[in-house]
């Protein structure tokens, strides 16, 4: 069994590549485009009625147009924001609430963090978009080592579907994981859908 050494350096290199990939993937709007066509057919996803997504940046996938998408329907739109160390969750009803953040991040802005009304327990999600760096088939993630997703999963309930969006190029055959790290139940990208409960 690897030490807890051996697991960090092994992750380490493997962001490396992974960063590297992702930045030189192209098209990355076609692909996110792909990849939320092939989500409308995921049951979990047409049912949910609040969807916590990230806002994209850099060399992720892209969610804001999938973002408005939802502004449309009924389903309630939910973002996160780092505070102390920790990711809270608001509801957002417009990209006008959004203002650049930290890292250069778009976040919620600071009067609409305030409100008690729009802020959302994790326990109301029903399904969580979860960005990384990596993921496998079998719904092992690998993010920035920042453990700030991490932290925020196990605050959700056990019916909340936990979704890894990536594209194909993020895929690897498995990402080494200690204790703490959590896994997906869905893994979707632009062009196949792992059903991580079903190994």
């Amino acid at each position: 069994m690897p030490d807890q050494r051996s697991i960090d350096d092994c992750k380490q290199n493997l962001r490396k590549q992974l960063r590297m990939r992702r930045g030189e993937q192209s098209e990355k709007d076609i692909l996110s485009q792909n990849l939320f066509k092939r989500l409308q057919d995921v049951e979990e996803y047409i049912q949910a009625r609040t969807i916590l997504f990230y806002v994209d940046v850099r060399d992720e996938v892209r969610t804001t147009a999938a973002i408005r998408v939802e502004f449309s329907k009924s389903s309630r739109v939910v973002v996160p924001y780092c505070i102390g160390g920790r990711l809270n969750v608001v509801e957002l009803r417009g990209m006008d609430e959004l203002s650049v953040g930290e890292y250069g991040i778009l976040e919620p802005k600071d009067e609409l963090k305030k409100r008690n009304d729009r802020s959302v327990s994790p326990s109301q999600i029903d399904v969580a978009l979860i960005p990384g760096l990596g993921f496998d088939r079998f719904g092992g993630r690998i993010g920035h080592g920042k453990g700030y997703y991490d932290r925020l999963i196990p605050e959700l309930t056990e019916n909340c579907c936990r979704i890894g969006i990536a594209f194909d190029c993020q895929i690897v055959d498995r990402i080494p994981t200690s204790a703490h790290d959590q896994f997906m139940n869905l893994v979707v990208t632009e062009s196949q859908v792992f059903n991580c409960d079903q190994g």
